[in-house]
């Protein structure tokens, strides 16, 4: 059993090292989403002297369960966040999108297009792929023909690229079919500059 001042010290002390980071990292939780396909990713940007701080926010602030089974108290809801509060927005999977559902965080990935850089993983390019967002860039996702089963208006068949990871800029698209890939070594801000070393 772990002695309370002990864990009053640990809580502090991680409130403390994340806000002394420079930029932040924005995770979208909701229930069932893939954590093993950001695990390696959000442990590079969110380790040990990098710069960013992880903050992970949910529809409506409350925990989620993983697709592995982990309960996750969240930082904070979606109903407060604006771009301006992060520097980089990370989509994970989950069969929710397959589904049709997480339509609430359509408008503050619209919202971020242009000011901050978004990168989706396995399912949640298709979010990107309803907003029309991945029409005119080179982009991935899980494999050819996903995107266009599940988003009929999609029409970026052509700049569809079969890589583990797409940087196109602002928006960074990845698989979920190669757990070993790491997007964060891809990510860039909108004008082109790396947001991190590998």
């Amino acid at each position: 059993m772990l002695y309370r001042p002990m864990i009053y010290k640990t809580f502090f002390m991680s409130l403390i090292i994340n806000n002394c980071k420079k930029k932040t990292c924005a995770v979208f939780i909701f229930d069932g989403f893939a954590d093993h396909e950001i695990s390696l990713t959000t442990a590079w940007l969110g380790g040990k002297g990098t710069e960013f701080a992880i903050e992970t926010f949910s529809t409506n602030g409350q925990p989620v369960t993983s697709m592995s089974g982990i309960r996750i108290m969240p930082h904070t809801s979606l109903k407060i966040m604006e771009p301006e509060d992060f520097d980089l927005l990370l989509l994970p999977g989950g069969d929710r999108w397959k589904e049709g559902d997480n339509l609430e965080i359509f408008p503050l990935i619209n919202a971020t297009i242009g000011k901050k850089p978004i990168a989706a993983i396995s399912g949640a390019t298709l979010a990107l792929g309803d907003l029309g967002l991945l029409n005119g860039i080179p982009h991935t996702s899980n494999f050819p023909g996903f995107l266009k089963h599940y988003c009929p208006d999609y029409a970026g068949e052509h700049l569809y690229q079969t890589m583990a990871c797409v940087n196109s800029g602002n928006i960074i698209t990845a698989n979920g079919v190669a757990p070993t890939g790491n997007p964060a070594t891809n990510f860039r801000c909108p004008d082109n500059s790396r947001i991190t070393e590998p």
